[in-house]
């Protein structure tokens, strides 16, 4: 139901989300970090006055960015511990954006591997092209994550976090398509904007990538 508030309920301006208190595991029997399987773990009470109006004030807290409009031009708005306002040009793009990997093993949600995955490149905004090999029947494209702006890949970790409603074109190039960015076909995920084409690193440790 959390992941349904922040879908539908939370605009992208002028709105803070007050407070968002994440427990243990939804059903009986399955586990989460820090919980004893079949057991729920006793909630803590709320710090007190916390709200994303002062995240500065208790310890680790994710917030929607509130997004300022001047002069045509729109920001990100930070407050700082020393209780300033901090101001980033946005630059809005799906850090998340992957086919399905054609393995029975678990896949790891942070790192990014062929299939794309948690990319967090900042210059997949509009009007650019992601290219990724297709491992499984269908595809199975998914996006997720979206940032208002963030540092240059998922090795970056801090982001201005939004809420969007992302609209995809998604073309099927098969080999030998005039399409192509590489004769043959895709091995490696590759990106594409009006400016530059996008040569992407992958390593299981993100320093290395």
């Amino acid at each position: 139901s959390s992941g349904l508030c922040f879908f539908w309920g939370i605009p992208s301006s002028s709105i803070w989300l007050k407070s968002l208190l994440q427990g243990g595991p939804i059903f009986r029997g399955q586990t989460s970090k820090g919980a004893l399987p079949g057991e729920f773990p006793e909630t803590p009470e709320p710090a007190a006055d916390a709200s994303a109006e002062n995240p500065e004030a208790y310890n680790n807290v994710s917030i929607f960015t509130p997004i300022s409009e001047r002069d045509g031009q729109y920001f990100g708005a930070l407050h700082t511990a020393e209780g300033e306002m901090v101001e980033f040009p946005i630059r809005p793009f799906m850090g998340l954006m992957g086919v399905a990997s054609d393995t029975s093993e678990p896949v790891h949600s942070v790192p990014p591997a062929i299939y794309g995955g948690n990319l967090d490149i900042n210059e997949l905004g509009a009007g650019s092209t992601l290219y990724l090999p297709v491992e499984v029947a269908g595809a199975l494209f998914y996006t997720g994550d979206p940032h208002a702006a963030q540092g240059d890949g998922e090795v970056a970790l801090t982001a201005l976090e939004h809420s969007m409603h992302p609209t995809f074109h998604l073309t099927v190039l098969k080999p030998g398509d005039k399409g192509l960015p590489v004769s043959g076909h895709i091995a490696h995920p590759m990106a594409e904007t009006k400016d530059y084409w996008i040569a992407i690193g992958l390593n299981k440790d993100l320093d290395e990538a």
